[in-house]
């Protein structure tokens, strides 16, 4: 073999290899801990969106306690109205 094609073949392998650990996949422990804090964050993401949600229906729920009571005193009134002698 001749020096040149021995050359060539040793700095194509130092490439390779240098290439593959560049482009290598990530660790399980990287991969791991990539998933843990994307796990994370979609909690804390749920999180505020549930209470958003229980705010918003709260809110309702006052709104529609409140219509209730509302209606409640204009029909005790009117049936006051109605029973009382004049």
């Amino acid at each position: 073999m001749s020096t040149k094609i021995v050359i060539a073949f040793v700095v194509g392998v130092v490439v390779g290899a240098a290439a593959s650990l560049l482009l290598a996949p990530k660790s399980g422990e990287e991969l791991r801990e990539e998933l843990r804090q994307s796990a994370l964050a979609e909690r804390e993401q749920l999180k505020a969106e549930y209470s958003q949600a229980k705010s918003q229906l709260q809110q309702q729920m006052d709104k529609v306690q409140g219509d209730v009571e509302e209606k409640l005193a204009q029909v005790k009134g009117k049936a006051e109205t109605a029973v009382s002698p004049e």
